[in-house]
């Protein structure tokens, strides 16, 4: 083969190559722009070098869901009635309930059963000196393209729970408190909704 035959090739071959490529705006963009705002950590240590419980939690605010199905229709595909759809479903879910993405590690496995009637561990809802117990606390595996957009601060020794309260009584809080409390220690993470 000759050289400018080779030449020819190796340049159509990385013209093709490219034009495959689009660009998306990556995980960090998203997350920086409107997750991170509502995404609070706290942490239970014995010692500086003894992590006993972290725990990362995203409040999943009317907004945030909004922004959420915009991402997910535009990347998906979606036709405008699916996103619509969507959006009524998300914004009556954000009416009802306050609810919560909870990403837990503790030091022994055995401890992170926050979904479990027995567990070691209580979570408390405080929304304007209203406590609350959850209406639910389950465990979810979210999809590796949602931990990558929506939740980078995920890990893989986490588990991820998805917490429920019901907002009767305190639908327009100004301020809330998410609490997991036990006898080894005590997370609070607060959010100012003014």
């Amino acid at each position: 083969m000759s050289c400018k035959r080779l030449s020819l090739l190796f340049v159509a071959f990385l013209l093709a190559g490219c034009s495959r490529v689009f660009y998306q705006p990556g995980s960090s963009d998203f997350y920086s722009r409107y997750v991170s705002y509502w995404h609070r950590r706290g942490e239970i240590r014995r010692t500086p070098t003894d992590l006993i419980m972290s725990a990362d939690a995203v409040f999943l605010s009317c907004p945030l869901r909004m922004r959420m199905v915009d991402l997910i229709a535009q990347r998906k595909g979606w036709r405008s009635i699916e996103t619509e759809f969507k959006k009524e479903e998300e914004y009556a879910e954000c009416q009802a309930y306050y609810d919560f993405v909870l990403a837990v590690y503790t030091k022994d496995s055995s401890w992170n059963d926050l979904d479990s009637p027995d567990s070691m561990w209580k979570v408390i809802l405080v929304a304007d000196g209203i406590r609350r117990y959850p209406e639910s606390i389950v465990r979810v595996k979210p999809k590796a393209d949602e931990v990558a957009v929506f939740y980078p601060f995920i890990k893989p020794w986490m588990k991820v729970y998805r917490v429920r309260f019901g907002r009767a009584g305190i639908r327009n809080a100004k301020s809330l408190k998410l609490i997991i409390t036990s006898l080894m220690g005590r997370v609070t993470l607060s959010w100012d909704l003014r």
